[in-house]
């Protein structure tokens, strides 16, 4: 058997199946004071919450010719690189704000060199994501719809809610 010029389902080997897991956890409070009248002064109290969502799986694609492994992993290093973007929490706004903070990958992929001409490509995708809001009672995947409706290789997490 030759060596393959192209990686898709074929010759994909799936070594762990896309897991997702969200988890929110509070980030801080802080009493804000509204209108003072002479007789009371009201306060609200402000919660603000992190959501974070962490995706994991690994696959290798086998039986590679040298070029078309180094083209893979190429490929699979520009599919998983994505515009990192942090909320911040604006004191004068009382709002968070987006912040893009660059370029990151979200996968470690590495093309290595199998016994004989074979080579290999593998993917380990290990994607963080983070988003922050005042609202407690929110569902974490509804804030999370592109990165749910992503396709790794052939598999998603999920419809958009």
């Amino acid at each position: 058997m030759g060596l393959l010029t192209t990686y898709t389902d074929v010759n994909c080997v799936v070594d762990t199946a896309l897991q997702v897991n969200y988890t929110r956890r509070i980030v801080f409070g802080q009493w804000v004071r509204g209108t003072i009248t002479s007789s009371s002064a009201s306060t609200t109290y402000t919660q603000a919450w992190e959501y974070a969502r962490a995706a994991v799986k690994t696959y290798r694609y086998v039986g590679l010719d040298e070029a078309t492994a180094r083209e893979c992993a190429s490929a699979m290093r520009a599919l998983y690189t994505r515009t990192s973007k942090t909320s911040v929490w604006n004191g004068t706004t009382g709002e968070f704000d987006t912040i893009v903070s660059g370029d990151i990958l979200m996968a470690d992929v590495v093309a290595q060199h199998d016994d004989g001409d074979a080579w290999f490509v593998t993917v380990s995708v290990h994607e963080q994501d983070t988003r922050m809001n005042l609202l407690s009672n929110i569902n974490p995947e509804s804030l999370f719809g592109s990165e749910r409706s992503r396709d790794y290789d052939g598999e998603t997490e999920g419809g958009d809610d």
